[in-house]
């Protein structure tokens, strides 16, 4: 009798930690199937240009949040747009992963004295290292 009831405390007790445990599925790493997380510490390169049409903004600001595909409500890196070997102004980030990224400009059109603005995601599929170029389009504040 005295088992029973010890049988019946364990699978009790067992019960109540198994139900209590709560495994959040998408953080399941399955083996050959691993989430692909953009950030720094990889190979790649990107250099991005904001264009207004066909004119390169020179006096922008470009900023890039790791892992988005959609519109952050913040950034984790930026930097300005520089001019080198009279190309287009880029801006410059090194040493990405593979994964995805939300590229997003900010800028002075001169001829048009107005300030603009726009956003694209980008995905990164190689683990390699290559230097990808980009345009992001802007267009005025409304």
């Amino acid at each position: 009798m005295k088992i029973t009831w010890l049988y019946a405390a364990v699978l009790g007790l067992f019960s109540v930690a198994m139900v209590a445990c709560d495994k959040d599925d998408d953080n399941v790493t399955v083996p050959g199937n691993n989430p692909v997380i953009g950030g720094k510490g990889g190979l790649a390169t990107l250099k991005i240009t904001a264009m207004d049409d066909t004119l390169a903004i020179d006096s922008c600001k470009i900023y890039i949040k790791y892992n988005a595909i959609q519109m952050p409500t913040s950034f984790d890196d930026s930097a300005v747009c520089t001019f080198s070997d009279q190309k287009p102004p880029v801006v410059t980030f090194p040493g990405l992963k593979k994964g995805s990224y939300y590229l997003y400009a900010k800028g002075w059109n001169i001829y048009e004295s107005q300030t603009v603005h726009g956003g694209i995601p980008y995905t990164i599929v190689n683990d390699t290292m290559a230097t990808y170029t980009l345009q992001i389009p802007v267009q005025p504040i409304k």
